[in-house]
Parts: C-alpha cells; structure tokens; sequence
C-alpha cells in the first residue's frame, strides 16, 4: 500500500495520481491514440478532496496559468500559452484514478479515469528524452484510446 503524498494517509489499493507523462497523440483513425514514451511516478493522493485542496499548491508549484487543457491535436501550454502540437512529443501531468489488483499470478492496473492536468510546451519543459530512449529498444509506447468527453 502506498500513503497520500500530502496527508499521508494509506492509499489503499485504489490511488489517484498525478505523474509526469512524456505523450505523443496520433489521429490516423477515428479514435486518436495516445502513445505514453516514458512516465515518471508522481505524487499520490488519498482520494478526490485530497486532490481538490491541494490544486492551488500544484498550480503554483508547476507554474501553471491553465489546468484541464481542451482535447484537440494542437492545444495551449497551460504555462505559456503558446499552441502546441500534440503529434510531436510533449510533457503532460496526467491524472490517473486507478486500482492496483495484485493476484499471485497476475499484476494489474484497473484504470477508472487519465486525464490531462496540464501540458507543457517543449519551450517551458523539454520531454526527457534520455529516458524514454533508456527504456529498452524492444518495448513499443503504450497505446490507450483516448477518451473525448462531451459536454453536458
């Protein structure tokens, strides 16, 4: 089990993380695909409210104008501003709700949400490319449908 990052509460099996993400979207076919290149564990939190109060604190510590960018292949820095295309590798913050199943035989990740906290532009965070080209020639990125969600 792991503990909340801020309160240090146990997570439990189910965690809400913010991890550094670097992302490369492809929109070949009808469901863009989003190609996670390398992806660092961030922080974790206890749950939702935990996440809710310390925003501001996350803001302020990634430098942040905007969170929760638009879905779309070219979208703003959430630092600067400036467009950025997302066919070409960049940081995200991703938010991740998921559930750790560990069985003898068997470790899995039960993912309930991902989504974007804020992305960055190359200018205001450069991908680390030494460690995505770390990772093993062999591997292929992982590739998960994007979800678009509609407005209510």
């Amino acid at each position: 089990m792991s503990q909340c990052t801020h309160c240090n509460t146990e997570t439990g099996d189910r965690n809400l993380s913010l991890d550094r993400r670097v992302e490369v979207m492809s929109f070949e076919t009808e469901t863009p695909v989003l190609h996670v290149l390398a992806s660092d564990a961030g922080m974790a939190f206890c749950g939702e409210p935990c996440f809710s109060k310390h925003i501001p604190l996350l803001i302020e510590q990634l430098e942040l104008k905007r969170t929760f960018p638009e879905f779309d292949v070219v979208a703003e820095c959430c630092r600067c501003g400036r467009l950025l295309d997302r066919r070409q590798a960049y940081v995200a913050f991703a938010l991740l709700d998921a559930t750790h199943q560990a069985k003898p035989w068997l470790k899995s990740l039960e993912v309930h949400s991902d989504e974007d906290f804020a992305i960055l532009c190359p200018r205001c965070e450069s991908p680390d490319f030494d460690l995505a080209e770390s990772v093993e020639e062999n591997l292929q990125p992982s590739e998960v449908p994007a979800v678009v969600a509609e407005s209510v």
